[in-house]
C-alpha cells in the first residue's frame, strides 16, 4: 500500500507539472503509465509476500525500491508524449492561421466577405464569385433570402466590393473566416480564378437585361424573390404607425 500512496504522489506531482501543457491526450497518457507502474507493483509485492509467507499480505518498503528505477524512463516517455502533443498542436494552429491569412476577404457596406472561388453557372451560361458572409444575414425584403453562401456576376462584384486585409476586418468577421482552399483537383493545370475573355460583351448585355426582367417578378418567399428558401414559410416584418 505504501508504493500505491507513493505512484499516487508521483502522478499529481506529474499532473502539476505539466499543468501548463494544455493536451488532455497527454495528461491521459501520462496516468495510464502510472497507473501501470502502480499495478506491476502491487502485483510484485503480492508475489514477494506470497513466496515468503501465504498468509501475509504486506511487504517490506525496501524490497521493491528496484521498480523506482523504472519511473525515470516513464517519467521522460510522459515528457515526450506532452512536449510532442504541445508541439503538434501549435504547429496546426500556426498551419490553419496561415491559410485563413491567404484568404479573399471584402468589404461591402461595412459588412465583410470571403470569397471561395469562381463557379460556373449553368443556368447563365457563365462564371460568377462564390462568397460568404462573415455574419449573420437574415432575409432582407425587396434584397435577398437569408443565406450562408452566395454568387455574384463579376459587374456588381467589382463594383461594389473592396478588397481588405484580413487584419482590416472586424474581430467577429476575422472569428468566421475559414481556411482555404475550397476545391482539390491534383490534375488541375489551368489558373485559379477566370479573366475577362474576348468577345463577351452580347453575354454581359443579354444578362443585365435578364436581371432587369427577374426584378420584376415577385414570389412568396420573405425577399419576394427566387422559388427556393430556407425558410419553410416566409416571415413578413409588419410595421405600424403610432
Amino acid at each position: 500500500m505504501a508504493l500505491a500512496e507513493a505512484v499516487k504522489v508521483v502522478k499529481e506531482f506529474g499532473y502539476r507539472c505539466w499543468s501548463g501543457v494544455r493536451h488532455e491526450v497527454a495528461f491521459q497518457v501520462a496516468g495510464g503509465i502510472f497507473d501501470a507502474i502502480a499495478a506491476k507493483s502491487e502485483e510484485h509485492s503480492e508475489g514477494i509476500c506470497a513466496h515468503k509467507n501465504p498468509d501475509s499480505h504486506s511487504v517490506p518498503f525496501w524490497r521493491v525500491l528496484p521498480m523506482w528505477s523504472h519511473l525515470g524512463k516513464f517519467g521522460i516517455f510522459a515528457g515526450g508524449c506532452v512536449t510532442g502533443a504541445a508541439a503538434a498542436t501549435a504547429a496546426r494552429a500556426y498551419e490553419r492561421r496561415q491559410a485563413v491569412l491567404s484568404g479573399e476577404f471584402y468589404e461591402c457596406s461595412g459588412a465583410f466577405y470571403q470569397v471561395l472561388g469562381h463557379a460556373w453557372d449553368h443556368f447563365r451560361r457563365d462564371f460568377c464569385v462564390v462568397y460568404r458572409p462573415l455574419y449573420h444575414c437574415e432575409a432582407k425584403e425587396g434584397s435577398f433570402e437569408a443565406h450562408v453562401l452566395a454568387t455574384s456576376h463579376f459587374e456588381r462584384f467589382d463594383e461594389k466590393f473592396r478588397p481588405v486585409e484580413f487584419d482590416a476586418m472586424s474581430m467577429d468577421a476575422r472569428s468566421l473566416a475559414l481556411p482555404g482552399p475550397f476545391w482539390h483537383d491534383k490534375f488541375w493545370g489551368l489558373r485559379p480564378h477566370v479573366v475577362p475573355a474576348e468577345g463577351g460583351t452580347p453575354a454581359v448585355m443579354l444578362q443585365s437585361r435578364f436581371l432587369s426582367e427577374a426584378k420584376s417578378v415577385q414570389t412568396g418567399t420573405t425577399s419576394g424573390y427566387g422559388s427556393r428558401s430556407h425558410e419553410e414559410r416566409p416571415t413578413r416584418r409588419q410595421l405600424s404607425s403610432y
